[in-house]
């Protein structure tokens, strides 16, 4: 999904802000504040600190929605600059890195690729729907998260649509329940160790890791496994009814 002239005019503007605010931290990273960190430095550090405060601000009040779905950006206070300046410096960097990373995401329409990809799920979601309207509802928001870039939000509701799949099929483990999907027919062995990377993956996101932050190769490949666990989960109450579900 594209964004309007007047949103991309503006999202170029702030990752130009953000872009300028990195390399000036970079540059005082790379040369001066190691050497020593007086008066006149201290200033730029503080000139550092401002801008992006104030960029950060901008981001927020401007484009919310873009960053829906993120870790929030942190602040500086004069106080924190004067005490670590470089811990900040570092900390400025990175913000800006991840900010100008996601604001490009956001100019650059869907690929040829990802557009076949996304009407190609979306086709699946009728089966869902009609199966489990939760299911349903969390697919759906799933895609359009995707669609507005908004990758983590995208793992996020596709791993808890694989864990609550996981949920219903019988195990002590992600192993066992596998195993009796395999047993049960929904599955081939050779399957096996794929599914149980899906879960490893699902679970890392919604459940363990807080520092996982997806590309969007990465969460749209998490989005086909949800969807794919939940035509499991159909195929084997399915199965186990005698409704023909499972011919999904």
């Amino acid at each position: 999904m594209g964004i309007s002239n007047s949103l991309s005019a503006m999202v170029s503007a702030l990752s130009a802000q953000f872009k300028e605010i990195k390399r000036s931290a970079e540059e005082l990273l790379n040369q001066e504040i190691r050497v020593a960190v007086g008066p006149f430095i201290m200033q730029k550090v503080l000139g550092v600190v401002e801008s992006y405060n104030d960029a950060r601000q901008n981001l927020y009040s401007i484009l919310p929605q873009l960053i829906k779905g993120y870790i929030t950006l942190p602040s500086f206070t004069r106080d924190d600059a004067q005490i670590n300046p470089l811990e900040v410096l570092q900390r400025i960097r990175n913000g800006c890195e991840f900010i100008i990373e996601l604001l490009e995401q956001c100019t650059r329409g869907l690929t040829r690729e990802e557009k076949d990809r996304i009407d190609s799920l979306r086709k699946e979601l009728h089966k869902v729907e009609n199966f489990n309207l939760s299911l349903y509802l969390h697919l759906k928001e799933a895609l359009s998260e995707y669609e507005h870039r908004h990758y983590l939000s995208t793992v996020l509701l596709a791993g808890k649509v694989i864990c609550f799949v996981l949920e219903q099929i019988p195990g002590n483990n992600d192993s066992e329940k596998i195993g009796e999907l395999i047993r049960e027919g929904i599955v081939p062995e050779d399957m096996k160790q794929e599914l149980l990377k899906g879960a490893r993956g699902a679970r890392s996101y919604y459940v363990h890791d807080i520092n996982s932050i997806p590309e969007s190769a990465e969460s749209l490949e998490m989005l086909a496994k949800a969807f794919y666990f939940t035509k499991l989960l159909i195929k084997y109450e399915g199965a186990e009814l005698g409704t023909g579900i499972d011919k999904y």
